[in-house]
């Protein structure tokens, strides 16, 4: 699944993370049924190229607000 793209330049100002929405091509949730178990694995995608993690790190604990928020349980691995 991925981000709206408003939605994506209204967490890009409120995080105050340094990108453009033109540079973020997008923030994603993988999620995955197999074997019982459910997995949900966060993902980013720029145009540019940056050593800085701070997107990611941001759109992790973005999702992990959501998940509590919502008072879904959730195992980090």
């Amino acid at each position: 699944m991925q981000l709206p793209k408003e939605d994506t330049e209204r967490f890009l100002s409120q995080r105050k993370i340094p990108f453009t929405s033109n540079e973020v091509k997008g923030l994603y949730i993988n999620i995955r049924y197999e074997e019982e178990r459910l997995t949900c694995v966060t993902g980013t995608s720029v145009s540019v190229f940056t050593l800085d993690k701070t997107l990611d790190q941001e759109w992790d604990q973005e999702f992990k607000e959501f998940l509590k928020q919502n008072q879904i349980v959730y195992l980090e691995e």
